[in-house]
């Protein structure tokens, strides 16, 4: 067995025991989200990383599941949009480079011009190739033009999806809702199970893991936004979650499909419309 495997499959039975105790996910997304978290430990070997979004209302255990990634996470930063401006986000990220960054209150309240910024920080911060920000920086008393990395882990809590559907579809989103049949245990930093976590978390070393094959009849798009996952689960040699992740993966892929079709649907009628409204519109012409 790998020196790195001991620890891993401790903190995840660990952290499924505090999701359990403190959220409603079921047993799949409980999973999902402590192999996100865990398979962070491997970001200087990879290229690709998903955003992962925590969507739902208030009070169904998004902070509190937040909470316990920031515990399994590999060097983890935590901020809110409530209290940073964009440059402040993108400092974030490049002090976080092949790391994570937590992000509460995520459905931003900034003008809309900022909103498409911050979606293509999010977009290019999990491609390693792309993640490269000019930005000035303070040197003695003159400021000088300096690029930095920013490549890493996002995970946010909101309760909107995004605009750019292309960045949807890069992320793993899971959906929280509250039951309220049942009675939830506060997150506690202190309680003995999240020492133990802790300390298994700290045993883990350089973590390189082994790459997952596609799935057949699997979008790439969608298989390199659930792969790191999966390659955790491999390593770990968990088929279980491998098997219940197949259908979750066709159906992303069949929903991707219908989406891009409305979207050219849309593209075609528009440009119709357009050349009914206008027949000396050229473009709408083009179009069709």
């Amino acid at each position: 067995m790998s020196s790195n495997q001991a620890p891993l499959k401790l903190a995840a039975t660990l952290a499924d025991k505090i999701l359990s105790d403190c959220t409603g996910l079921d047993d799949y997304k409980r999973k999902l989200v402590t192999y996100w978290a865990l398979s962070t430990h491997a970001l200087n070997s990879l290229e690709t990383f998903p955003i992962l979004s925590l969507q739902g209302q208030f009070g169904c255990g998004k902070s509190e599941c937040l909470n316990v990634i920031n515990l399994l996470s590999a060097k983890s930063i935590r901020i809110t949009l409530n209290s940073f401006t964009l440059p402040a986000v993108r400092d974030a990220f490049i002090n976080a480079h092949e790391g994570t960054v937590l992000i509460e209150e995520a459905d931003t309240t900034w003008k809309t011009e900022h909103d498409k910024a911050f979606e293509n920080l999010l977009n290019n911060r999990g491609n390693r190739s792309a993640s490269v920000e000019e930005h000035n920086h303070l040197v003695g008393k003159h400021w000088e033009r300096q690029r930095a990395k920013y490549f890493g882990a996002t995970a946010l809590h909101r309760r909107q999806p995004f605009d750019d559907s292309a960045l949807e579809s890069r992320t793993i989103i899971v959906k929280f809702r509250a039951v309220h049949t049942r009675t939830y245990k506060p997150y506690n930093s202190t309680d003995p199970l999240t020492t133990e976590v802790t300390k298994a978390v700290g045993q883990i070393k350089k973590l390189q893991l082994p790459y997952f094959e596609s799935i057949a009849n699997v979008a790439g798009r969608v298989m390199d936004t659930y792969r790191p996952c999966l390659m955790l689960a491999q390593y770990l040699d968990d088929q279980a979650f491998i098997t219940g992740s197949h259908d979750i993966l066709h159906t992303q892929t069949e929903s991707m499909c219908m989406d891009q079709g409305t979207e050219f649907t849309h593209v075609v009628y528009s440009a119709l419309i357009s050349c009914m409204i206008d027949p000396n519109d050229q473009i709408g012409r083009a179009h069709v």
